[in-house]
């Protein structure tokens, strides 16, 4: 009986493995997409082994879309460029709490934001693909 048991879970195991594998995502509505990115992010970048995520042009929450951090953004194509604007609080609302903290304008290959920090409640807007790590060294 304990064999026929065993076995019986073996195979239950073994069929639900590709399903794992291989989710179908076409079946979620945005806001679940939107969702399950902004719980990838930040289960991502609390991993040692984490190098850098590369994330489109658009506009984030910090603490909703990214997690809060310090961060490096790098352009994320040879001879691409981005804007990156980072605003205090609502975006293009001066009166709610900070304002525009950063306006830089990135082009070309390898080209480096040293340090950015990302806290909670601020509005990240990029206007081109970047990459973003985690900061190594010393900054100041």
């Amino acid at each position: 009986m304990k064999k026929l048991f065993a076995l019986t879970l073996a195979l239950c195991l073994f069929a639900a493995v590709p399903a794992l594998a291989d989710p179908d995502l076409s079946a979620l509505s945005f806001e679940e997409l939107r969702s399950l990115y902004r719980q990838t992010m930040r289960e991502m970048v609390t991993r040692p082994e984490w190098k850098e995520a590369q994330v489109p042009p658009g506009v984030y929450v910090v603490g909703e879309d990214i997690p809060a951090g310090s961060y490096c953004i790098t352009v994320a194509e040879p001879n691409g460029s981005t804007n990156i604007f980072l605003w205090g609080a609502e975006l293009n609302d001066y009166d709610a709490g900070g304002g525009l903290l950063i306006n830089e304008f990135l082009y070309g290959n390898n080209t480096v934001m040293g340090k950015i920090i990302l806290r909670n409640g601020n509005v990240l807007q990029l206007t081109g693909k970047v990459l973003i790590s985690p900061v190594k060294g010393i900054w100041f």
